[in-house]
């Protein structure tokens, strides 16, 4: 995955995301990185509210978060809800990022006849132009395996997170 794609698995704030997103968008991918900067301070603005008119049922909330994500834990209550609430949605965010990562390795590979079979392979190492073709046919076989690899990894990493926080 790019450096881009890396920044929002790694985003731990809503803010954090945004700018990622952000970065992506600048690399030629479309996000809508204003829904994400919305939807961070409607949620503050919601836990705020609650905080406010049901303290005791909202200090209940946190806590059945906190046990359920003991990592969430944030300076205030609202910061606590609010790690939670991101890292649920992260984690959501992720599965999505992953299976399209997945999906662009098998249409990549479909896409260009990978891997290339013995005989043509044969055949092509037979003319200067056919091995240049096979050089970059192999540099990009490296890069989809390298792809495949940080894919696996990603999904590892996401399977020992219960949240993404």
């Amino acid at each position: 995955m790019s450096g881009a794609a890396q920044k929002i698995l790694k985003a731990s704030t809503f803010d954090e995301l945004s700018q990622a997103m952000q970065e992506v968008t600048k690399a030629g991918l479309k996000l809508d990185t204003q829904g994400v900067k919305t939807a961070g301070k409607n949620i503050r603005a919601e836990f705020e509210k609650q905080s406010k008119d049901e303290p005791e049922k909202f200090k209940e909330a946190v806590a059945s978060m906190l046990q359920k994500t003991p990592d969430a834990k944030g300076s205030s209550d609202i910061e606590t809800a609010m790690n939670f609430v991101f890292g649920v949605s992260k984690t959501s965010m992720q599965q999505q990022m992953i299976a399209l990562q997945e999906e662009l390795l098998r249409s990549s590979r479909a896409a260009m006849k990978l891997p290339i079979d013995n005989d043509t392979r044969t055949k092509l190492q037979q003319s200067e132009t056919g091995n240049e073709y096979l050089r970059m046919i192999d540099s990009f076989e490296r890069q989809l395996a390298t792809g495949q690899r940080e894919t696996e990894a990603a999904k590892k990493s996401l399977k020992t997170s219960t949240t993404g926080v």
